[in-house]
């Protein structure tokens, strides 16, 4: 496996060319395609939940740095509170080139369910539904490899939450980048909350907001210089905002 780099200023928007108006699968499989382009697609399709997620985040490292920045309110006070997560606060597992292809195995009573982390295909099946609940229904049937009930088969939509949170916590024990984690405590009044991180929609939202700043730039310098916007995205992107500020000064 190469050394991973990060997004150029052109790859960056030709991904949100490519997923603006799609849904989150689709835009996680850009994403992936991007930061694991050696990959076959095939085997892309094949890769874990976790291990998506796991050459997403290192691709955003990559692209924009080890610290990401966000802001989250407090459910407690209301408080908006701007919070810095190092990389390596969310890093479960390293890239891989294989999904995780392993079942696990959920025991409850006469109940024995196997089941495995969502691929992207299951991914890409889930959001294509109606609705929230056939999202979930088809997330349960993509995962649940096999149930039985006294060797009896069992409708995994028919499965009890109890049953459904075990095998869950069985699932991300075994592909641990897939769920993430990040616990804070709200400066005001104490409170400690946890968030979930969904590097997809973390990195799609940095990418949308950088991309209008670019649009921005090579519009400034194209009236500015007359350059073309190939010409302005080859710069490097302290150059481009030295240049932007000499244009806009005068």
């Amino acid at each position: 496996m190469r050394a991973q780099v990060g997004l150029t200023a052109a790859q960056l928007l030709e991904l949100i060319d490519a997923g603006t108006g799609e849904d989150a699968a689709w835009r996680g499989r850009l994403l992936l395609g991007a930061a694991a382009d050696e990959l076959p697609g095939r085997q892309l399709d094949q890769l874990s939940l976790g291990g998506r997620d796991a050459w997403i985040l290192a691709l955003r490292c990559n692209t924009f740095g080890d610290v990401l920045a966000a802001r989250v309110n407090c459910p407690e006070c209301g408080l908006l509170l701007s919070v810095k997560v190092p990389r390596d606060e969310v890093t479960r597992q390293p890239p891989a080139v294989e999904g995780v292809e392993s079942t696990v195995r959920v025991e409850h009573g006469s109940l024995v369910v196997e089941a495995r982390s969502p691929d992207g295909a299951v991914l890409a099946a889930a959001a294509r539904c109606a609705d929230v609940d056939s999202a979930r229904l088809a997330l349960i049937h993509g995962c649940v490899v096999d149930a039985r009930r006294d060797g009896e088969p069992v409708d995994p939509g028919a499965l009890d939450e109890q049953t459904l949170e075990r095998i869950g916590e069985a699932i991300v024990g075994s592909d641990p980048q897939a769920e993430v984690d990040v616990s804070m405590t709200c400066a005001a009044c104490g409170h400690d909350l946890t968030a979930v991180l969904d590097i997809t929609e973390f990195f799609w939202r940095e990418l949308t907001t950088t991309s209008v700043q670019l649009l921005d730039e090579v519009h400034q310098l194209a009236i500015g210089y007359g350059w073309s916007e190939e010409q302005v995205l080859r710069l490097p992107s302290r150059r481009r905002r030295e240049y932007v500020e000499r244009v806009t000064s005068e």
